[in-house]
């Protein structure tokens, strides 16, 4: 969400609802960037505290950073992780348009109307107390387990994945009329759960090499995207007939909402472009693949700009200039 600079005491420039791993965090949150006329951080920061207190949203790691600008304005910039990163957004906006009318002596705002409204979108995106217990089991078992926008949720990835449906999950109202007893929830076959091999191609070259890896790898049945938005991502994961990931993602799509995973088999980061070299969260964003890949990282090492993160991979890094496959 963008909005322009306003004359009110305080607006928001962007918000971004962060669905996964990000350049900030391994986890979901929200990142909001406000300007101010005067540096209101601890307001800020006690309205996000009190607010998601109040609307039962679950709240941590909560950083603020003021930086003054040279028309004597702020800069505050927000980051927060919660599992409800569009409700975080909307909280955004409500501290926002209470803070105005604060400030301005509006005493006729409705602070309580849209407080509400928050609080039953927190119910309505909860999951059913059944399915949390299956994503927990799922945790416990390291099988992916991924949040999708019509709030069903995927456990495991590909040909290996299995949908679930909250509605399946909610007891009926009269379930404790022993005339209507409740249907139990559906239990995934655990043993049939589990991960397809993923691979993350980022950077400038980012089409060549999901075209190399995709003739390269083997699998019966490939699925494969140069450009995969959030939309794409999602239904790539959802592939029941897939076997094997090969998704390019965009720098800008990493820095909008972070990647819906928290781990890849391989990450293929090929270069930075030329105008973004000396821009370090463009950088982290194209970089951020390295730190989920569990198997291999594919860096391009003769890029100045990327060279430095190979330090934080968890996995064998690879010069991408050496790979048998790059001919």
């Amino acid at each position: 969400m963008l909005a322009t600079i306003s004359p009110e005491p305080i607006s928001i420039i962007a918000c971004h609802a962060l669905i996964g791993a990000n350049i900030y965090s391994p986890q979901a949150g929200v990142l909001v960037r406000l300007h101010c006329q005067h540096d209101y951080s601890q307001r800020v920061r006690a309205a996000f505290k009190d607010g998601a207190q109040s609307i039962g949203m679950v709240l941590a790691y909560l950083n603020l950073q003021a930086q003054p600008l040279p028309d004597q304005t702020w800069q505050l910039q927000v980051h927060f992780t919660t599992p409800q990163p569009q409700l975080g957004c909307a909280l955004a906006t409500y501290i926002v348009a209470g803070i105005c009318a604060e400030l301005r002596g509006d005493e006729e705002w409705d602070r309580d109307t849209p407080l509400f409204a928050l609080q039953q979108q927190r119910r309505r995106q909860q999951p059913p107390v059944a399915l949390l217990q299956l994503i927990a089991e799922a945790t416990a078992r390291r099988i992916p387990v991924t949040s999708l926008p019509d709030l069903r949720v995927l456990f495991g990835t590909g040909n290996r994945s299995w949908l679930a449906d909250p509605v399946a999950f909610t007891p009926p109202t009269d379930a404790d009329d022993e005339a209507v007893p409740a249907t139990p929830p559906p239990i995934p076959d655990w043993a049939a759960l589990g991960s397809v091999p993923l691979y993350i191609v980022t950077g400038t070259d980012r089409a060549a090499w999901v075209a190399r890896v995709t003739q390269a790898v083997s699998g019966n049945v490939v699925r494969s995207h140069t450009d995969a938005d959030l939309a794409a991502i999602y239904a790539a994961l959802a592939d029941r007939t897939a076997d094997t990931l090969i998704l390019g993602v965009e720098a800008d799509t990493i820095l909008t909402h972070g990647l819906p995973f928290n781990r890849c088999s391989v990450a293929i980061v090929t270069g930075v472009p030329t105008n973004h070299t000396t821009d370090p969260a463009y950088v982290r964003a194209i970089g951020l693949p390295i730190l989920l890949a569990t198997e291999a990282v594919y860096l391009n090492l003769a890029n100045a700009a990327l060279a430095p993160l190979a330090a934080y991979a968890r996995c064998p890094v690879m010069d991408l200039s050496a790979w048998g496959w790059a001919s």
